[in-house]
């Protein structure tokens, strides 16, 4: 995510690039472990409409990865607060953003 760019709010429903199934944005900043390297994907999101399956299978993806924001989840003070700082949050957490791989865009947590 650029600097200039805000993290989407937790319930926004959004398309991928790599996908047009609709996704529900549950968590953001995850660690995922992607081949060995840890790190972090912008969001982290369920299909909608059927949520977790309690298969524990998520999507992991990164704002520029974005095609459409469908809906844009709840936003009020608390989250503008976390909005405001989330960038500096995630530099300081000292792990590497991790990228989408075209081949395998939908990864499921290990």
């Amino acid at each position: 995510m650029t600097t200039n760019m805000s993290p989407l709010p937790l319930g926004s429903v959004v398309t991928v690039k790599t996908n047009t199934q609709k996704l529900m944005i549950i968590g953001r900043a995850q660690l995922f472990n992607q081949n060995k390297v840890m790190g972090y994907f912008d969001y982290s999101a369920v299909l909608y409409p059927i949520g977790s399956t309690g298969a524990d299978k998520f999507a992991f993806f990164n704002h520029e990865d974005i095609n459409e924001v469908i809906f844009k989840g709840y936003c009020d003070k608390q989250e503008i607060e976390f909005e405001s700082t989330y960038q500096e949050k995630v530099l300081k957490a000292n792990y590497p953003k991790l990228q989408v791989k075209l081949n395998n865009a939908k990864k499921e947590k290990e």
